[in-house]
């Protein structure tokens, strides 16, 4: 289920409802552009067994308090993080005994007719577990558990491309990963890395903030 709270003073913020989504349907990730919000889900009535499909559901949400929905999209794999930028989304997909699954990108630019128009699924044999994605411009960014930071060049989403995998030092377990123009943040098990992103796409790390473990998202 999702909460609404309502924090139009942030010093007293209140739950003031609530919108429960199918039986079995896990929640993995949100986002709210404008007046819909984008979820990524397991589908409904599944275990999490090998083959579950994964969606991206959309909703209205013009009345917080009447969350709606109005579309979704399905896909082969477990929907696991969530990024949605210039009338597009990304998910970065999950499923068990899997080595390696797609991203799979989603044009959004009417939200009552979501579509899937490509996918990418990384070459070679080490495991690939997504733990974050962000999306600027023609660029999606996606952390992976213990092996860095990979680069996608999504200009044309129906053939979308493999730019970079960056192996930042000093991060393990990363939580999140946030764009800010040139700069790249990621925070993870080992505390706050910061990349910066230079306009041949190649990535070099900055700095690092230590000193405090288990990041969250």
């Amino acid at each position: 289920r999702i909460a609404v709270i309502d924090v139009s003073d942030p010093r007293r913020p209140s739950r003031v409802g609530e919108h429960v989504r199918s039986s079995g349907a896990g929640v993995r990730d949100m986002v709210l552009v404008d007046s819909h919000l984008f979820i990524a889900e397991r589908g409904p009535s599944l275990s999490g067994a090998e083959g579950d499909e994964g969606r991206v559901v959309v909703l209205d949400a013009s009345d917080p308090l009447r969350l709606r929905e109005v579309a979704h999209v399905a896909f082969d794999a477990q929907a696991w993080r969530l990024a949605v930028t210039d009338r597009r989304a990304y998910v970065a997909t999950w499923e068990p005994w899997v080595d390696r699954t797609p991203v799979v990108a989603i044009d959004v630019a009417d939200p009552a007719r979501p579509r899937v128009t490509g996918e990418f699924t990384p070459g070679g044999t080490a495991d690939l577990d997504y733990a974050a994605i962000a999306a600027r411009g023609d660029t999606v960014l996606v952390a992976v558990e213990n092996n860095g930071l990979l680069a996608l060049d999504v200009s044309d989403p129906r053939a979308i491309n493999h730019t970079d995998l960056f192996d930042a030092a000093n991060y393990t377990t990363p939580a999140d990963v946030l764009v800010r123009g040139r700069w790249v943040y990621v925070a993870s098990s080992s505390g706050l890395a910061v990349i910066e992103r230079y306009e041949s796409g190649q990535m070099r790390q900055m700095s690092h903030v230590g000193g405090f473990s288990g990041a969250r998202r």
